[in-house]
């Protein structure tokens, strides 16, 4: 585990903080963390023992009076998703589900979605006014939730310029902040009281342009007119910003998801079956196919194969949404198009999830003869960017939720360092 550094006079809230993406990043990039809270014991546990200098709280944050929290220079705050994620099922869907795949006891908390919302970071705000006020969520947060415009507003009344960032987890790093080696799109919107200066928030990624060389890449959204609240590659790309090659589109340099395979971990046969049966049960034809996919795109090479797996679904409140970002994993292939095709290991990993789905296959002239295992969860930890050796708690089933749910370190570590620069100027 690295040391932290930090500045005594850059305080830091993290609200819904999880396994501790946020803070990990925050204090990276120089901030105390003197307070963090979640509605999970077991995430609670993990950032304790990462983080023990922070004061940590285990409650439902909608319930809590507000007042109690520390006076600290910034918070950040994750809001539940659940809701509002495109993995979530039917958009503004109020269900929750809770899955089961390995049958291990979780802890009810850990999959209860507490009515903890956005609207919690207002009331937080009104009370503490803070110099500044950090978010992440999904980009849906933006563009499906009806009151989002109305939270910008509240923010507003209450002293505040906003600015919102798109980015991908692959592309938002530095010299020495290495990017996570994965996709993962995110929504971001600091907000900074009012008199101080606005934090340098442009998305410029490295990139290679074949006729300028080196550059730093320039987002360039494909409707202008538009709010620039989307995804990568949709909504906007990255362009030279060189007049004379005509500003060529270019595609970031990112980090392999080799750079985090645990290598010497053996695989299982695909011909010997499913590892998590008592009798043999052969792998699906859509695995085996999804498989053979990867053989004829890959040859020797070896590749990250997207698997699915059917899971118990309990409904704990309203509706129960489709069954996507909690659990459709590992033996049964649900085709995705280019999110769902094998993936050779020398580009980042596809987003992860809150239940395994992504294998790593080590290739062989056939599909029996290929092996295929699971990534670990420390593998996902620092496919999120967490430092190696950070601990996290819980059973197979937390650790993975946990994984799944965390703010990626580097992104917020990239969100903090232009934020503490921001306020560093302010004094």
């Amino acid at each position: 585990m690295a040391a932290f550094r930090h500045d005594g006079d850059l305080t830091a809230t993290d609200l819904f903080c999880g396994a501790g993406g946020s803070s990990t990043g925050l204090a990276e990039a120089g901030f105390r963390i003197s307070l963090v809270m979640n509605h999970s014991r077991v995430s609670i546990a993990t950032h304790l023992a990462n983080h023990p200098e922070a004061r940590h709280l285990c409650e439902d944050i909608n319930a809590f009076d507000k007042r109690s929290l520390p006076r600290t220079r910034v918070l950040w705050g994750s809001p539940i998703c659940t809701e509002i994620a495109p993995s979530g099922g039917r958009r503004r869907s109020r269900g929750q589900t809770v899955l089961s795949v390995t049958g291990e006891p979780v802890e009810q908390e850990t999959f209860e979605r507490t009515r903890a919302t956005a609207l919690d970071i207002l009331a937080a705000t009104e009370v503490h006014r803070y110099d500044a006020v950090m978010c992440e969520n999904v980009i849906e947060f933006g563009t499906d939730w009806e009151l989002f415009d109305w939270w910008l507003r509240g923010m507003e009344i209450l002293g505040y310029n906003s600015q919102i960032v798109c980015a991908s987890s692959a592309h938002l790093g530095g010299p020495d902040n290495p990017l996570a080696p994965q996709w993962r799109d995110r929504l971001y919107i600091v907000f900074t009281r009012k008199g101080i200066p606005l934090p340098d928030l442009d998305v410029r990624p490295d990139a290679v342009c074949p006729e300028c060389g080196p550059v730093q890449a320039r987002q360039v959204w494909r409707n202008p007119r538009r709010r620039r609240i989307g995804k990568w590659g949709i909504q906007y790309d990255y362009r030279c910003p060189s007049r004379s090659c005509g500003h060529l589109i270019l595609e970031p340099l990112t980090r392999p998801v080799a750079d985090i395979i645990d290598w010497d971990l053996p695989g299982r046969r695909v011909g010997d079956g499913r590892p998590d049966r008592r009798a043999f049960t052969p792998y699906a034809a859509a695995t085996r196919a999804r498989i053979e996919a990867g053989l004829r795109r890959y040859g020797a090479e070896p590749h990250v194969a997207i698997l699915r797996r059917h899971a118990t679904v309990v409904p704990t409140s309203g509706p129960v949404p489709a069954v996507s970002a909690q659990g459709r994993h590992h033996a049964l292939v649900i085709p995705m198009g280019r999110k769902g095709a094998p993936r050779t290991t020398a580009e980042p990993m596809t987003t992860i999830a809150t239940k395994p789905h992504h294998a790593l296959v080590r290739s062989a002239p056939a599909v029996d003869d290929c092996t295929l295992r699971m990534f670990t969860t420390d593998e996902l930890m620092l496919a999120q960017r967490f430092p190696a050796g950070y601990v996290v708690h819980g059973n197979q089933e937390e650790r993975i939720l946990q994984a799944g749910n965390a703010v990626s370190v580097n992104a917020a570590r990239w969100i903090g360092e232009r934020v503490a620069a921001a306020l560093g100027q302010s004094c």
